[in-house]
Order: C-alpha cells, then structure tokens, then sequence
C-alpha cells in the first residue's frame, strides 16, 4: 500500500514542479505608484477633514477678567514674599558605645 501512495504522491509532486497545479496563478503585482495616489489621497482627505473640523475662534469667558474679582486695592496683582525661615539646630548626644561581648570572646 506505500508504493501506491509513494506514486500518487509522485506524480503530484511531477504536476507541481511543471506548473499544472490545480492552483490559480498568482495575481499581477499592482504598480507601486498606484500605492502612492491611494496614500496621498488619503492623506489629502484627512487633511482636509481636520481643517473643516477646526473651531472658528474661541471666545473669551467673562469670568476671565480681573476687574470682576478685583479692580482695586494697593496690593493687586502683587504677591509679597517672605523670606524662608532660618533652619533650626537640634544638637544630638551621640549614645555611649559598649563593646560587643560575642566578639570580644
């Protein structure tokens, strides 16, 4: 029964390598410069989408003026700062050392 499959198979593969394959042929290669318009095209579409898609001008809020907080006073729009604080010294007793009796033995 493998010299009857062995020749099935063989005469396949003799099929194959002469190109009467059951297959299809492959499908011409499309140009490269048909990719360059179809990606220019899409790329001039989307830039003229965002551009469409742009807000006119935006307006300003009313709340965005400081004369409705604050319009007058001798401290407006100044900010006084301080000096930084001095830093404290806290003076630490170092702890008396004892020998340790594990290694002294």
């Amino acid at each position: 029964m493998s010299d009857a499959g062995n020749a099935d198979l063989e005469k396949r593969l003799a099929a194959l390598e002469q190109g009467k394959g059951s297959g299809s042929p492959p499908a011409p290669r499309r140009s490269p410069l048909l990719a360059l318009v179809v990606v220019l095209a899409i790329g001039a579409g989307g830039s003229l989408l965002y551009l469409m898609s742009q807000p006119e001008e935006e307006e300003a809020l009313p709340t965005a003026t400081p004369d409705v907080f604050q319009n007058e006073g001798d401290g407006f729009g100044a900010i006084e700062t301080l000096p930084p604080p001095e830093p404290e010294v806290v003076l630490v007793a170092p702890e008396p050392v004892e020998p340790n009796a594990e290694l002294l033995a």
